[in-house]
Order: C-alpha cells, then structure tokens, then sequence
C-alpha cells in the first residue's frame, strides 16, 4: 500500500487507499466499491468534488490499474 491518502470519494470520505484495499481484496467493479467501503454512495458530488462531478470514473481507473491479473493472462481477477 502507498499511504495515499488522497480523497476520492468527497460525499463519504473515502481515501484512494481505502479504494485501493477494496481492489485488492477482490473488488472488481462500482458496486463492490460501494459495498466494500461506502464510496460512490453519496448525492452531494458536484458540491463537494473539486472536480463537480461523481467520484465513479477516478474509482473506475484505480479498479484498471489495481486489479489482479489471472495468471492465465486473460483480463479476469482473481
């Protein structure tokens, strides 16, 4: 884990790291983010997201970028 604590998710708080962990013990798309960790769940986002937008795509690019490769190399997750 990197320590980046940098928030992506501003409606609940919820850090890059925390995502991350989520990736890493099997999460593989925005509902398993929503459960593992609550992020993508609030309605303030243009409020609160210096962006204005939903967290989703950032969530979306940690997931590519985070996922565990099949050994077999197809793009599955373990």
């Amino acid at each position: 884990m990197t320590n980046n604590s940098k928030i992506i998710c501003y409606c609940r708080n919820v850090t890059e790291d925390e995502i991350i962990c989520a990736v890493k013990n099997g999460a593989t798309n925005l509902k398993d983010i929503r459960n593992a960790c609550s992020a993508n769940t609030g309605n303030l986002c243009e409020e609160l997201n210096p962006k204005g937008c939903s967290c989703a795509d950032d969530i979306l690019k940690i997931i590519a970028s985070h996922r565990i490769k099949c050994s077999c190399g197809c793009r599955n997750s373990n």
